[in-house]
């Protein structure tokens, strides 16, 4: 019947269900793999009303989807797969277009090794030569729109992450479609008997313990690890990513012939790439320390990044800006509030709740997207969220770990109400639907996911107004409301004024006057609607 969902030989085919006349696709994601896609389930149109081919196209597809899940798996089992690319040149780009097509053709390969019917062959062949006229469309028109998903799925599939400006990730979109349609070209001349070998059109890629001559990267790597026992999880991969980066960087120099004219070089590049520089200093503090390590263990004679620093501009660029008044108005009547829509990679509630706890709270996005339950407390008669480190958890200072009173506007807003339903169902954490990402953050996926609708639903477009600004805007309702500093670094988890050593005495501004304080914050003409009923 027409609105009601129908298995259709459930026994045989467990994908396949029937909505109204037509037929759908649908496929559990394993509970391992969960945080990867950010949803439960995989479901697609067959955009067909017969039986026979639903079964046929359900079958094929869940055989793509079982190799997707097992390469996945396969990526998750090697500690050092995830690469974040914060930049990119010709050659980059070049490299990751040549691991795309040789990866379309592989797959192509794969298929056509298991044997195509008749039926398929026309409806793989047919498939083909639609998807050639689009991307010849797209590629003519610039719509990098149409490659964008099958770009994302590949990089996921292969550990790749990307924190590029949104020049470079259209330069990196533009060169996929090419590659795309070019790959569709190939494939659609196999389908016309035409043999084309996938070595002779790109060559596999060289092993990366092969790029660098002399001692082992990984020698290197590994004595640095290993030197503190028990490193914390996110400072390996940080530090791994910042490493194969500088290794790709040389191109197959010997590290144990490099000079600190390599690593100024290094700098340059970075610079040139438009990295703030307290990122670019980072990020040589961390290669100073691992070949730190690599002299201290006697594998390399003296320390090539000994003195090389970045100097900060005279004035300082503006890296974050707070939202202003318009950009607050925008975002609180947003369809997430005026309609309570939740989109599927918002989290459930806390694409709603997120941003008022930001606002309020001044806290960091990772803080809020951690908290379990038990962290809402009350204490004094005042409600608080108690900010700390665990076995499970982390913080980003020492200062971080504190208690924030709860302003009035989130209560009214009826946050304890919704603390208070997810007790009743049983649950320890306060967004049970966000997924840990790669590194263990519950807020890394969200964090992407908040940009692209600040962007697109929200129209907040400036690139230095980003969730981050949630917290700049708090610091200033602070300063406006005339709250002492002391106190509201306090409430932030600021450390403060090093050099105000009597600020460094005693614990603190007390719970009673944090509350004081942070009843005092206003926006003033932002209306907030009521998000727990």
């Amino acid at each position: 019947m027409s609105g009601q969902t129908k298995g259709l030989d459930m026994k045989n085919q467990t994908h396949l269900v029937k909505r109204g006349s037509t037929y759908y696709f649908r496929c559990r994601i394993p509970a391992d793999l969960l945080g990867h896609y950010g949803k439960a389930e995989i479901k697609q149109s067959l955009k067909t009303k017969d039986p026979a081919t639903a079964k046929r196209l359900a079958r094929q597809m869940a055989v793509e989807l079982d190799r997707e899940f097992e390469q996945l798996r396969l990526l998750r089992k090697s500690k050092d797969h995830i690469q974040r690319l914060d930049r990119l040149d010709d050659a980059r780009i070049q490299a990751l277009s040549d691991l795309y097509l040789r990866s379309c053709l592989e797959t192509d390969d794969w298929l056509r090794s298991h044997g195509l019917s008749d039926p398929e062959y026309d409806q793989r062949l047919g498939e083909l030569e639609a998807s050639l006229t689009a991307l010849r469309e797209a590629y003519a028109r610039g719509r990098i729109e149409t490659i964008q998903p099958a770009m994302d799925t590949f990089l996921m599939l292969h550990g790749i992450e990307l924190d590029l400006p949104e020049d470079d990730l259209r330069k990196l979109a533009l060169a996929f479609l090419k590659v795309a349609t070019r790959q569709t070209e190939l494939t659609l001349r196999r389908f016309k008997g035409e043999i084309i070998e996938t070595d002779a059109v790109v060559q596999p890629p060289a092993p990366a313990a092969q790029q660098v001559a002399g001692i082992k990267p990984d020698t290197i790597f590994t004595a640095w690890q290993d030197d503190v026992p028990n490193r914390p999880e996110k400072t390996v991969k940080d530090h791994r990513q910042v490493w194969d980066d500088f290794v790709t960087h040389l191109g197959g120099k010997a590290l144990d012939s490099l000079k600190r004219t390599d690593l100024i070089v290094y700098r340059k590049t970075l610079e040139a790439s438009g990295l703030h520089f307290a990122t670019v200093g980072k990020k040589l503090g961390q290669l100073h320390a691992i070949f730190a390590v690599a002299v201290d263990h006697e594998l390399l004679e003296h320390n090539p990044a000994s003195r090389v620093q970045v100097k900060a501009p005279k004035v300082k660029p503006v890296s974050r800006l707070p939202y202003d008044m318009a950009d607050l108005q925008s975002i609180f009547a947003c369809p997430l509030y005026a309609q309570r829509q939740r989109p599927k990679a918002g989290g459930g509630e806390a694409a709603a709740w997120l941003p008022l706890l930001a606002l309020y709270t001044g806290a960091r996005v990772e803080e809020l997207a951690q908290l379990e339950l038990a962290d809402i407390r009350n204490a004094e008669g005042i409600d608080h969220i108690a900010i700390h480190d665990d076995g499970s958890r982390s913080l980003k200072t020492e200062s971080s770990r504190r208690l924030v009173p709860l302003h009035p506007k989130l209560i009214e807003a009826g946050f304890l109400r919704y603390v208070q339903r997810l007790r009743q169902d049983g649950q320890k954490r306060l967004f049970p639907m966000l997924q840990a990402d790669s590194k263990g953050d519950y807020s890394g996926n969200w964090s992407k996911w908040w940009g692209r609708y600040a962007r697109e639903s929200i129209g907040i477009t400036d690139k230095k107004k980003v969730f981050h600004s949630f917290r700049h805007s708090f610091k200033d309702a602070c300063r406006n409301a005339e709250i002492p500093k002391e106190v509201h670094d306090r409430l932030t988890g600021h450390k403060g004024d090093a050099s105000d050593v009597g600020a460094q005495y005693g614990t603190g501004p007390n719970l009673k006057t944090l509350h004081q304080a942070i009843q005092r914050i206003r926006f003033e003409g932002l209306p907030l609607p009521m998000i727990e009923p």
